[in-house]
């Protein structure tokens, strides 16, 4: 079962959570309302590092932030098309502009496992932070935390790119989409709780956010993803997140992944079936849920590196 309830964790507290996984498949697959944005029988061209632009931003608030950015290949003259956010987690961190591509295999291992560029023609912004930053000023072995009142210099410039991305390339605003393994799964937590009804879905990865924000992403489609033995982030922190949207009459996603230990993200970003859930939702559209059966988890025992600092 793709939801793990772990030992201690009250069945009775998490079965709405499972009837409404269980009803997922059940309603419209993410493949029949895609539509133009997918390419279900695309072969394109592999991704690589060198498929992503390397831009450095400067804010006119202050400061400077290295990203990536991914073009649609053969744009269409007046079409408009999705724009993802991508949130790299602690090991993507650096100066090179290119870290937060290849950690967590990311690019081009678990894109081209997706055949990503092939079947989703959209703009992706991969921005970096320094070394020993983080996109959220919060520490990931906490059992709970309050958000900052304000964003930390690398959130607010990430967002400010993506403004101006919005307001330069074609891009449909109702198509605005963010995610993120660990570190950026706590950028993506705070990135919708920070921007409500901007984002018209979201994948958070091992990550946290704020309880008290629930009610904010009550109507917002996300999809949690966590490992049941996750020792650098604990799963606690997903399960109450959703827990938190659900108590405001909210309907997440959540796949816990059994036996699993920190690194779950290979299990979602080489998933077309939660590309195509993610390239399907539009903001003011009712959620489209997945194509199918949810994903069958792949077992895997403890972390294969120590805990992020």
């Amino acid at each position: 079962m793709a939801v793990h309830i772990a030992s201690g964790v009250s069945a009775v507290q998490f079965a709405p959570l499972l009837l409404a996984v269980a009803a997922a498949t059940a309603v419209t697959p993410a493949a029949a309302e895609v539509g133009e944005s997918v390419m279900p029988s695309a072969k394109g061209p592999k991704i690589a590092v060198k498929s992503f632009k390397a831009i450095e931003y400067e804010s006119p608030k202050g400061g400077k932030l290295l990203y990536r950015l991914l073009t649609p290949v053969a744009a269409e003259p007046g079409r408009k098309y999705p724009l993802v956010l991508y949130l790299h987690g602690a090991g993507g961190r650096g100066s090179d502009n290119t870290r937060q591509l290849t950690d967590a295999d990311f690019c081009p291992k678990l894109l081209n496992k997706a055949n990503f560029l092939g079947r989703y023609p959209c703009y992706l912004i991969a921005p970096q932070v320094p070394h020993r930053k983080r996109w959220v000023e919060v520490h990931w072995g906490l059992r709970e935390h309050t958000m900052p009142a304000d964003p930390n210099e690398h959130m607010r410039m990430a967002l400010e790119v993506v403004d101006a991305a919005l307001s330069q390339y074609p891009v449909d605003p109702n198509r605005v989409y963010v995610t993120g393994p660990s570190m950026g799964g706590f950028g993506t937590w705070d990135a919708i709780q920070r921007r409500p009804g901007f984002f018209a879905a979201a994948i958070p990865v091992c990550g946290g956010g704020d309880a008290a924000q629930a009610p904010k992403l009550a109507k917002m489609p996300i999809w949690v993803w966590h490992g049941d033995s996750d020792r650098s982030v604990p799963t606690s922190r997903s399960r109450d997140m959703v827990a938190a949207i659900r108590a405001a009459g909210g309907k997440p996603l959540y796949t816990e992944a059994p036996n699993c230990g920190h690194r779950v993200w290979p299990q979602v970003y080489g998933s077309a079936q939660v590309w195509d859930w993610l390239f399907a939702q539009r903001l003011g559209k009712p959620e489209v849920k997945p194509t199918g059966d949810l994903p069958k988890v792949t077992t895997r025992t403890g972390d294969p590196r120590p805990a992020e600092k």
